[in-house]
């Protein structure tokens, strides 16, 4: 019996059936072809040659996908041949097997010949034909497989081709970061990060991509914070949102957003392992400011590698990466607000509301900037914009503190996102006063986008004092318990904070300063450092001051700041106004001279009372019984009465002796001294100071006309005398 199969148009005789003719004829738009006559017989043929195997140069396509199996031509031994297009694996299954070079990037039936692409390869992969029975019989074609990203994934390298291909030690290299936005083709804010081997990949830099608008984009990078991570992310205003102008095949939309230069180093190669890099998608949010895809997931097509010249092809496995994936990318999200308003704010928040909250939705990320740019934008076409904004929503926009939103309010909130700035919470001045020891203080609270206190290791702080010519003369006496100088300027000087290691994220100078002003002002500069302690300009913001608008109080200088070890960064800082204005009309001399010693610096402590005096120190200390020493810092050795049974207790230095009472003895006068038998005439020869009486009770010794009776009770005991004289050689009588 012969079958004609429907689909592929392949006569196949049914096992068991016989040899036959049979007569084809093809029906087309009501046309019949002339009849087709074909034989087919029970003899085997082989495969004596597989050709022409046909596999694209590039698989390209989302993981997962199922791919046609290669065309070939196939030839067999009675001279007839299957043409490359005609040739189905599918209903031939018998004549040829399948296999890939690398199953875990491409893998293939064996039997059908159907592909499923799942990673990214390092190199080209090769998918091999076999004649069955005849294993001479081979053919072979390679392909590269290059994952594209689904909806809300990201992608690096190239589109064609290997992903990022093999380079030589010490090259520069650029990655292309591509990301899918979908078919609506908007986005306005997007956050990724990619994670690298530190020790062979070294971080350049981030350009924008080819299809990041030219204008009115802000764009954000870091390095080494952690250091094995590039982050990079954008905002754009509304007009210039990031689309594209047609969709792929799939309706899907992919954007090329940055570049990554990166140079491999030149230890790179002691490992022959190729160098693997991988994407992490933080979010993506549209011109609605809806979230694209899933926030905080790893990438899948952004899972990639880049071949070392005369290494391995392989890449590593998993377990064995060079670099741990960042943990926080895979935690679910929580919702944050627990009742939203009809315009789409947050009126309640789940847990505290951030500090710089600025669209209200309780949580911060760069849809707050967006949403600064609009509100920016709105405001300065009608100046009355702000008047439907609570006060509480205002103070958020305002990220840099200096009382107006502007433009740069959008770049700040950006830089607070990518922790390249922190937020000022607060500054504080605290004048001269008798209560405070005659210091004038000067607090400023820093904290992250979390209201989390800044780390000491990782901020600098610097404080710029500006006041009147009288107070700028009097400055150079300025002596600092806390913080230090770093230099003048045209209006006072610039200081240093220091951290506060009781409270986390305060930063102070504390000092003692002669310079009074009724309107002296405060502003700050503010550094951080990356993970491995680096700082620059990117990190370090302009003076923060107070309003932009003038009249200006302040005039301009500038300063060259040394932010980590061997970097500096120069401020240039234009006519300002001060941050904080503050009045500091007590000197320290004055001070000190209506406080003294005692209400300079309370030197005494452990509860001592503190009493000034015309001394050469200026004080006295009255301490408590515990303690002793000028300033009642020594504990009392004395204290609590160590001597016991009447003794008495003397301080030697950090120690005591104890002077013990008749009949007693020891460091502590606690053992009762007893002679037991008194030998003779051991006990009588010297000088001595004590009797040893035998007997029992009622014994009367005297030992001369010059000394007194002692009665002595039972049990034999000591008898101590009032005077030391000879005693005699014989024992004293008795009566």
């Amino acid at each position: 019996m012969i079958v004609l199969e429907s689909e592929t148009l392949i006569l196949r005789r049914v096992p068991g059936g016989t040899v036959a003719t049979v007569e084809l004829r093809a029906l087309f738009a009501g046309s019949i072809s002339d009849r087709l006559a074909i034989t087919v017989s029970s003899d085997s043929v082989r495969v004596i040659s597989i050709d022409d195997v046909g596999l694209p140069t590039t698989l390209s396509a989302t993981a997962g996908s199922v791919l046609s199996a290669p065309a070939a031509r196939v030839s067999f031994d009675d001279g007839s041949v299957f043409p490359r297009g005609t040739f189905s694996p599918a209903v031939i299954s018998n004549l040829v097997t399948f296999s890939s070079s690398d199953d875990e990037v491409l893998s293939i039936d064996s039997e059908t010949g159907v592909l499923t692409l799942l990673k990214n390869s390092v190199s080209v992969v090769d998918v091999q034909v076999t004649a069955v029975g005849n294993p001479l019989v081979v053919a072979t074609a390679s392909t590269a497989c290059n994952l594209q990203p689904g909806r809300g994934d990201m992608d690096l390298g190239s589109s064609a081709g290997s992903a990022l291909g093999v380079v030589q030690l010490g090259d520069e290299i650029s990655v292309p970061v591509r990301v899918n936005i979908g078919p609506s083709g908007l986005l306005r804010s997007v956050r990724l990060a990619v994670q690298f081997p530190e020790d062979r990949l070294t971080p350049l830099r981030v350009d924008a991509g080819a299809d990041l608008p030219s204008s009115g984009t802000w764009l954000f990078s870091t390095f080494s914070d952690p250091v094995t991570t590039v982050s990079m992310g954008a905002i754009t205003t509304t007009d210039s949102s990031i689309h594209c102008t047609e969709l792929d095949t799939g309706g899907q939309c992919t954007v090329e957003l940055f570049v990554l230069r990166f140079r491999v180093t030149d230890s790179a190669g002691a490992s022959r392992d190729a160098i693997p890099l991988q994407g992490i998608v933080r979010y993506l949010f549209d011109s609605k400011n809806e979230t694209i895809g899933v926030r905080s997931s790893i990438s899948i097509a952004a899972d990639v590698s880049l071949g070392i010249v005369g290494g391995g092809r392989r890449r590593r496995q998993d377990a064995a990466r060079e670099f741990a994936i960042d943990n926080r990318s895979s935690r679910a999200r929580r919702d944050v607000c627990l009742q939203k308003t009809p315009n789409g704010s947050c009126s309640t928040c789940i847990g505290q509301r951030p500090t710089a909250d600025a669209n209200s939705d309780c949580e911060f990320d760069l849809r707050d900037a967006t949403f600064l740019l609009d509100f920016v934008s709105r405001l300065s076409d009608n100046p009355l914009f702000s008047l439907g904004f609570p006060s509480s929503q205002l103070t958020s926009m305002d990220m840099d503190g200096n009382g107006v939103i502007n433009m740069h309010d959008v770049e700040y909130a950006g830089n607070v996102e990518f922790g390249l700035y922190p937020l000022v919470q607060s500054v504080t001045v605290v004048p001269t006063s008798t209560g405070n020891a005659c210091t004038f203080t000067i607090a400023i609270r820093l904290a992250s986008k979390d209201d989390v206190g800044a780390t000491a290791a990782r901020t600098r702080v610097f404080v710029d004092v500006a006041g009147g010519s009288e107070f700028r003369e009097t400055l150079g006496e300025t002596q600092f318990l806390s913080g230090k100088f770093v230099q003048p300027t045209s209006n006072g000087q610039l200081w240093e904070a220091v951290a506060n290691t009781s409270a986390p994220g305060l930063f102070q100078v504390n000092v003692r300063t002669n310079a009074t002003d009724s309107a002296l002002g405060v502003s700050v500069v503010i550094a951080t450092l990356d993970e491995l302690g680096h700082g620059s300009a990117v990190r370090t913001t302009r003076l923060l001051g107070g309003s932009p608008q003038s009249p200006f109080q302040r005039s301009e200088w500038t300063a060259v700041l040394e932010v980590s070890p061997n970097v500096r960064v120069s401020l240039d800082v234009d006519v300002y106004n001060s941050r904080v204005t503050a009045t500091n009309t007590l000197s320290f001399d004055t001070c000190k001279a209506n406080v003294g010693v005692c209400g300079i610096s309370a030197p005494c402590v452990n509860g001592g009372a503190c009493s000034n005096t015309e001394t050469s120190r200026g004080f006295t200390c009255a301490c408590p019984s515990a303690f002793t020493g000028e300033t009642c810092a020594v504990a009392n050795p004395c204290a609590p009465a160590p001597c016991r049974n009447g003794g008495t207790c003397q301080i030697t230095g950090t120690n005591y002796k104890c002077t013990c009472a008749a009949g007693w003895s020891g460091s502590t006068c606690s053992a009762r001294m007893s002679c037991g038998t008194c030998p003779e005439p051991l006990m009588w020869g010297g000088a001595m100071k004590l009797v040893c009486l035998l007997g029992t009770s009622d014994l009367i010794a005297r030992h001369s006309r010059r000394l007194p009776v002692y009665r002595v009770d039972d049990p034999p005991s000591l008898l101590f005398l009032t005077e030391t004289t000879p005693l005699p050689q014989h024992p004293p009588q008795t009566k």
